[in-house]
């Protein structure tokens, strides 16, 4: 988390409008779930904006993965005894 909240990058929550819909900026969502900047959002990978925000909806968070298989470690380990 400390890692995580000194992250610099220039990236506002700003709203993007293309049909009338009005959804959070990609960048955003990935900086927001911890993926380093471009991971997604990156010109030369071709997505379009609706795209990547489908990318990052269908992504895992990766410090919550770390955390829930950690859980699935110690639980493994409490029914092996």
């Amino acid at each position: 988390m400390s890692r995580f909240s000194t992250t610099q990058r220039d990236v506002t929550p700003a709203l993007v409008s293309g049909d009338g819909q009005y959804r959070p900026a990609p960048r955003f969502v990935e900086w927001l779930m911890g993926l380093p900047d471009g991971w997604v959002t990156a010109p030369d990978l071709g997505l379009t904006s609706p795209e990547q925000l489908t990318a990052l909806g269908n992504g895992v968070v990766p410090a919550q993965a770390v955390h829930a298989l950690g859980a699935l470690r110690a639980a493994e380990g409490d029914c092996a005894t």
